[in-house]
């Protein structure tokens, strides 16, 4: 969440500006134990590495806004960039 001058003033608190959310969905119960092992094992190092970049990326990079989402279909992760298509993850 940058800040600029779009999100000043409209109800974002400036504590909020160069923050990561990060929101996980519901699962099927028949799936949960398999989407928390993937997403431990794939998305959450995944997760580190993309923040350590972002904190420590060039100014114009920290002040647009970015994203990193993964979905996870049939038992395996789908990575997406910034609102691209998601692409397939590859078990590591």
């Amino acid at each position: 969440m940058p800040p600029t001058g779009s999100n000043y003033g409209a109800g974002l608190p400036p504590d909020w500006w160069s923050s990561v959310w990060i929101t996980v969905g519901t699962i099927p119960s028949s799936e949960r134990a398999t989407a928390r092992q993937v997403l431990r094992e794939q998305a959450l190092p995944e997760l580190r590495n993309w923040v350590g970049k972002a904190r420590n990326g060039s100014e114009a990079w920290a002040l647009s806004r970015h994203s990193i989402t993964w979905r996870y279909v049939d038992q395996s992760l789908h990575l997406n960039h910034d609102q691209q298509p998601y692409q397939p993850v590859k078990p590591r």
